[in-house]
C-alpha cells in the first residue's frame, strides 16, 4: 500500500512538472510575441515620425513660395480669413509640438521593472533588475537556486510589463498619428486662409 500510495505521489508530481514545462514554453511563445509587437510598434513610430516629418517640410516649402508670391497691399485684408489664417496657424504649431512630444514618448524606452524590490534577490528576467545587481556571480548564484516555478512566475512577470510597455507604446502612437494630421489639415488650411485673406475670393 505504501508503495502505491508514493507511486500515486510521484505521477502527480510528474504531472505537475510536465504542466509547469509545458506552461514554460507558452509563456516564452507569448513573450516573443510580445517582443514583437514592441518592435513592430517602434518601427512604426520611425517610419511615421520621417513621414511626417517629409510632409512638413514639403508643406514650409510650398508655403513659403507661395506667400512669397502674394503680393501684400497695405490696408487690404479680409479679415475673417486673416482670423482663420491666425488661428490656424497656432493650432498647427500645439498639434506639431503635442505630436512630436508623443513620438518621443513613444520611442523612448520605459523602464518598468520589479519596482519596490531594493536589491533584487528574486529571479527576474528584466534587463534592469538584472543591471542593479551587485555583481555577476549574485545573479549566478540567483538562477543557480531558482527552480522551474520560480522561472515561470519570473516569465510570467516579465509578460505583463512587457504587454504594459507594449499597450503605453501604442497608444502614444495613435495620439502622435492624430496630432500629426491636425497638424498637417491646419497647416494647409493656414496658407488657404493667407491667401483668401490677402488677395480675396
Amino acid at each position: 500500500m505504501r508503495w502505491t500510495q508514493k507511486n500515486i505521489q510521484q505521477n502527480k508530481t510528474d504531472a505537475q512538472g510536465d504542466d509547469i514545462d509545458k506552461k514554460i514554453e507558452d509563456f516564452k511563445y507569448e513573450l516573443d510575441s510580445i517582443n514583437s509587437w514592441i518592435v513592430s510598434a517602434d518601427n512604426k513610430v520611425s517610419i511615421y515620425c520621417g513621414m511626417y516629418s517629409v510632409v512638413i517640410a514639403v508643406i514650409a516649402f510650398i508655403a513659403d513660395h507661395v506667400m512669397s508670391a502674394i503680393v501684400i497691399s497695405p490696408g487690404i485684408v479680409n479679415k475673417t480669413f486673416y482670423c482663420l489664417f491666425i488661428g490656424s496657424v497656432i493650432i498647427s504649431i500645439v498639434g506639431f509640438l503635442v505630436s512630436i512630444f508623443f513620438y518621443t514618448c513613444a520611442i523612448k524606452p520605459n523602464l518598468i521593472g520589479n519596482k519596490g524590490k531594493g536589491n533584487n534577490k528574486e529571479l527576474s528576467l528584466f534587463y534592469k533588475d538584472i543591471a542593479e545587481l551587485d555583481s555577476p556571480r549574485e545573479f549566478i548564484n540567483i538562477v543557480s537556486m531558482a527552480n522551474r516555478k520560480t522561472y515561470l512566475d519570473s516569465l510570467a512577470s516579465e509578460i505583463y510589463y512587457n504587454s504594459k510597455v507594449c499597450t503605453e507604446k501604442m497608444m502614444k502612437f495613435q495620439i502622435a498619428v492624430t496630432a500629426s494630421a491636425v497638424t498637417i489639415f491646419f497647416s494647409i488650411a493656414s496658407c488657404i486662409a493667407y491667401y483668401f485673406a490677402h488677395v480675396g475670393i
